[in-house]
C-alpha cells in the first residue's frame, strides 16, 4: 500500500506546489489516502481542507471530526487546532475553557500555535477591562498575533521619539522562530487609557501584513511594566530612518536611489490598495533595512477615507499637503503630496525647507504654491515625477499606482541597460554628481532653529486667528495684508499685483477662502474675473463656478459655459470636465449628449478625476456614447483612486447593481461608507439606504436615520424628505407626524418633488389644519 507519511508528503508537495506543479484537488486526495491510513499529520491536513475548502467543498462539521482523529491520535498540531475550533465555534459549539485546555496541551507538546495562544488567551481572559476591539485582534487566528510580557525583552534602549510615541531597540527570544532577534518596541504614549490610535495601528499592520509578506511586519504587543501604555513589537530596521541616513543616500549613484524610491512607493502602493490614507507620512517614519530596502511605517494615524474632522491637522508641516494645511480632508492625494518631498529630500540630500522657520507664513507659502527647489543635477524625468506628486491641484496629481509603475519602468531599464531617455539622463546626473562641490555633510545640516521635524497638531489655515502679519503669496512673489489695516489700505495693496494673473488669481483664492482677509464672494468673483481677462485658465474656471453658482454674482448659466469653455479651449481638465457637464445637462447651452463624452474624454485623458467619472456616467447610461458597462466601472474606479467622492461612490453603485463587475454587496456598502465619510451627497443617502434595507450590512433603523439626518444637515433636499419618512413611518426614531411634515415641507422648500406631494396629498392638509401650518412658504 505504500508509506503513508510519503502519500501525506506527496499532498503537501501538491498542495505549495513544490516540485510539481500546484493542484488543491490532488492535495485533498493524497491527504485523504494518508488519514485512511491512519497518519496523524494527513487528518490533521484533511480537517484544514474541509476547513478552508481546499481541493474540496467547505465542511466545518467534517473539519471538526479529523481534527479529533488527529488529537486524538496524539497529534500535536490537531490539538491545537481541535483548540482553534472549539474557541471559534467550528464544527462544534463555543467552548472556551476547552479551546484552553487544548491550546495548552498542544503548547506543552511543543506547538507554537499553542503555546502563543495560551499566553495570549490566558492574558485576555484575565483582563476583561481590556478594549474588545484588542482582544479581537488578539484571539484571531489568522493574524498570528502574540502577547508578549514585557520581561522577556531584553537591552532596551531608546532609539527614537515623537509626538505620540517613543521607540526602543530590544533583544527578544522568538519562541515562534526558535531564534534570537532584535525587535523595536513602539510605546504609545496614553495608550493605557485611550488606545485608539494603538488599535488603528495594529489593525492597520495585521490587515497589510496578511496580506503582503514583504510588509514592516507587527510581531505582538506587550505592555510597559511602568507606564502601562501598550507596546507593538515590530520588526527592527537596523539601519533607522531615511532622515537620519538622509546625507549618505543622496550620495549614491542614480540606479540606488531609484531602487529605494521604488521601495516605498511600493509600500504605499499597497497602504492605498487596502483603501488606507497614511496621513501622516515623512521621512521620519520611513524605515531603512539597507540602503536598497525601505519601510513605511507608523500608521496609527492611518485611516479609512478621513473619519478625522477636518479643522485637525496632525504631522510635520513640510510634508503636510496645501488642501489639508487650508482645511481639506486627508487624501491619497495628500500622501502622493508627501512622497513628493520625501522623493525630493533622497534627491537633494536636504530636509524640505530645512532653511525657513516652521510658523504661519510659511503655511501660507506652501498653500499658495512654495515648493523645495529641485537641484539642477537631478533628472529631468525625476524631477517631473516630483512635480507631479505635488501638483496644488490634488486630481492633477499621480496615484500611487501610477508612481510605482513609473519607477519600476526606470528601474528595468537601468537593469538591462537599455538605451531609453531616462538611462540617458541619469548617467549624465551621475557624472554631475562626482563634480558637485558640496562634499561634506556639514552643508546638509544647516538647519533653521525654529524648523521642526516632528509629528504635532496643527490648526488649519482657516482655523487661524493670529494678529501676525498674514500674507498672500503667489510663487516668489510675497504681499504682506496685516489683519487690522483698513479697507483702504488693502486695496493698495491689491493694486499693486494687478500686473500678474497668478497673483490677481491668488487674491481670489484669498477672498472666497477668507485667508489673510475676511471671507468676501463679490471680491472673489472680481479677481477670478480679472485673471481670467489676462488669460488665466484656473481664472475662467472659478469664474464659470461663480457664474453658474451664484457666488458674488447673479447666477448665469449662459457666462458659465462661456467660461467653462473658454478655459477648455485654452487646455484646462477642470474647463474641459465642466463642458462635458453643461453639454450633458443643458447648462447654459443646448442638450447635446452627443458633444458631452468627447469633451469629458480630453478632461480624463489629462488626469482629471471629474473627466473620468463623467465618462463613466456616459458608458453606464449610454449619453453619446455606446453602452459599455465594463468601461463605466473602468473609469470611476480610475475616478475613485484618484479620491473622486462621486467617483467612490459610483463604484459603489456598480457593485450593488452588478454594472461591469460581478455583484458585492459588501463592497458597495464599504465604497459607500467612503464617499459619506467624505461629505458625498448621493454616498450618504446610499449608505444611509445600506442600512435601512439591510445592503451589505446588517439593516438597521437607527443608524439607517442618523444619516439621512446627517444628509438633511448637509442642506441636501433627498435627505430631509428621507428624514420625513423616518418620521412619518417610526424608522429608527420614534414616530412623530408633525417632524414628518415639518422635513416634508423643507424638502418641498428646497425643490424636493415627493416633498411636495407628501405636503400636499399627504399628511400636509390634516395637519396644516392641526398646527395652524403657513402654507404661503410652498
Amino acid at each position: 500500500m505504500g508509506c503513508s507519511a510519503g502519500v501525506r508528503n506527496l499532498g503537501f508537495c501538491y498542495e505549495r506546489g513544490a516540485g510539481v506543479e500546484k493542484n488543491e484537488r490532488k492535495a485533498f486526495t493524497y491527504y485523504k489516502k494518508s488519514a485512511d491510513m491512519g497518519n496523524a499529520d494527513g487528518m490533521n491536513n484533511l480537517g484544514y481542507c474541509y476547513r478552508h475548502g481546499t481541493g474540496v467543498e467547505r465542511d466545518e462539521d467534517t473539519a471538526f471530526i479529523y481534527y479529533q482523529k488527529s488529537a486524538d491520535m496524539g497529534n500535536a498540531y490537531g490539538i491545537s487546532n481541535l483548540g482553534y475550533c472549539y474557541h471559534n465555534g467550528i464544527g462544534v459549539e463555543v467552548d472556551g475553557d476547552t479551546a484552553f485546555i487544548h491550546y495548552q496541551k498542544s503548547a506543552e507538546m511543543g506547538n507554537a500555535k499553542g503555546m502563543s495562544n495560551v499566553v495570549t488567551n490566558d492574558w485576555v481572559h484575565r483582563n476583561c477591562d481590556v478594549d474588545e476591539d484588542l482582544k479581537i485582534l488578539l484571539v484571531k487566528n489568522k493574524y498570528q498575533l502574540s502577547w508578549i510580557p514585557y520581561n522577556e525583552f531584553t537591552n532596551i534602549r531608546e532609539i527614537g521619539k515623537g509626538g505620540f510615541a517613543t521607540v526602543y531597540s530590544a533583544n527578544w527570544y522568538d519562541r515562534k522562530r526558535e531564534m534570537n532577534a532584535t525587535v523595536a518596541l513602539k510605546l504609545l504614549h496614553g495608550s493605557r487609557s485611550s488606545y485608539k490610535e494603538f488599535i488603528n495601528e495594529l489593525w492597520a499592520y495585521c490587515d497589510i501584513g496578511l496580506k503582503h509578506l514583504t510588509f514592516l511586519k507587527c510581531l505582538g504587543i506587550s505592555k510597559d511594566s511602568s507606564s502601562k501604555d501598550y507596546i507593538l513589537v515590530m520588526e527592527y530596521a537596523k539601519l533607522g530612518s531615511l532622515r537620519s541616513n538622509i546625507y549618505s543616500i543622496s550620495q549614491m549613484v542614480w540606479k540606488d536611489k531609484l531602487h529605494l524610491l521604488k521601495s516605498i512607493a511600493f509600500d504605499l502602493q499597497i497602504i492605498h490598495s487596502n483603501n488606507l490614507i497614511h496621513c501622516d507620512l515623512h521621512s521620519g517614519n520611513i524605515l531603512l533595512d539597507s540602503f536598497h530596502s525601505a519601510y513605511i511605517a507608523d500608521l496609527g494615524l492611518s485611516m479609512l477615507a478621513n473619519i478625522r474632522s477636518k479643522n485637525e491637522i496632525y504631522g510635520i508641516m513640510s510634508y503636510i499637503a496645501p488642501e489639508v494645511l487650508y482645511n481639506r480632508a486627508y487624501s491619497m492625494a495628500s500622501d502622493v503630496y508627501s512622497f513628493g518631498i520625501i522623493a525630493y529630500e533622497i534627491v537633494s540630500g536636504l530636509r524640505a525647507f530645512h532653511d525657513i522657520s516652521d510658523n504661519i507664513q510659511l503655511q501660507h507659502k506652501i498653500y499658495n504654491g512654495l515648493r523645495p527647489s529641485i537641484p539642477a543635477h537631478v533628472p529631468r524625468l525625476v524631477t517631473e515625477l516630483i512635480i507631479k506628486c505635488w501638483d496644488p491641484q490634488p486630481d492633477k496629481r499621480l496615484s500611487s499606482k501610477e508612481i510605482y509603475a513609473t519607477i519600476n519602468v526606470w528601474n528595468n531599464e537601468i537593469t538591462n541597460n537599455e538605451f531609453t531617455e531616462l538611462v540617458a539622463q541619469i548617467k549624465k546626473a551621475d557624472e554631475m554628481l562626482n563634480d558637485l562641490s558640496i562634499s561634506t555633510p556639514s552643508f546638509f545640516e544647516k538647519i533653521h532653529a525654529d524648523t521642526i521635524y516632528f509629528s504635532r497638531s496643527l490648526d488649519t489655515l482657516k482655523e487661524q486667528k493670529s494678529n501676525e502679519t498674514l500674507l498672500i503669496i503667489s510663487h516668489d512673489h510675497v504681499i504682506g495684508v496685516d489683519k487690522d489695516i483698513c479697507e483702504s489700505d488693502i486695496d493698495y495693496q491689491e493694486s499693486t499685483v494687478i500686473g500678474n494673473a497668478d497673483e490677481v488669481f491668488a487674491l481670489g483664492n484669498s477672498y472666497k477662502n477668507g485667508i489673510g482677509v475676511e471671507k468676501n464672494e463679490n471680491k472673489a468673483f472680481f479677481y477670478y474675473q480679472k485673471s481670467a481677462e489676462m488669460g488665466h485658465t484656473d481664472g475662467m474656471y472659478q469664474a464659470a463656478i461663480c457664474y453658474e453658482d451664484g457666488i458674488g454674482i447673479e447666477n448665469d448659466e449662459n457666462k458659465a459655459f462661456i467660461y467653462y469653455k473658454k478655459s477648455a479651449q485654452m487646455g484646462n481638465d477642470e474647463g474641459m470636465c465642466g463642458v462635458g457637464y453643461c453639454y450633458m445637462y443643458g447648462i447654459g447651452v443646448e442638450k447635446d449628449e452627443n458633444s458631452a463624452p468627447s469633451w469629458y474624454q480630453k478632461s480624463a485623458e489629462s488626469g482629471n478625476s471629474g473627466g473620468m467619472c463623467g465618462l463613466g456616467d456616459c458608458y453606464r447610461d449610454r449619453v453619446g456614447i455606446k453602452k459599455d458597462e465594463n468601461k463605466a466601472f473602468i473609469f470611476y474606479q480610475k475616478s475613485a483612486e484618484m479620491g473622486n467622492t462621486n467617483g467612490i461612490c459610483n463604484v459603489g453603485y456598480c457593485y450593488q447593481n452588478g454594472i461591469g463587475v460581478e455583484k458585492d454587496e459588501h463592497k458597495a456598502f464599504i465604497n459607500y461608507q467612503i464617499s459619506a465619510k467624505l461629505r458625498n451627497k448621493c454616498g450618504t443617502s446610499n449608505f444611509g439606504n445600506c442600512y435601512l434595507n439591510g445592503i451589505g450590512v446588517k439593516k438597521d433603523d437607527y443608524k439607517a436615520f442618523t444619516y439621512f439626518k446627517k444628509l438633511a444637515e448637509m442642506g441636501y433636499a433627498d435627505g430631509m424628505f428621507q428624514v420625513g419618512i423616518c418620521y412619518s413611518d417610526g424608522i429608527g426614531v420614534e414616530k412623530d407626524e408633525y417632524q414628518a411634515f415639518i422635513h416634508y415641507q423643507k424638502s418641498a422648500e428646497m425643490g424636493n418633488a415627493d416633498g411636495m406631494f407628501r405636503v400636499v396629498f399627504g399628511l400636509g392638509w390634516s395637519l396644516a389644519s392641526q398646527y395652524r401650518l403657513n402654507w404661503n412658504t410652498l
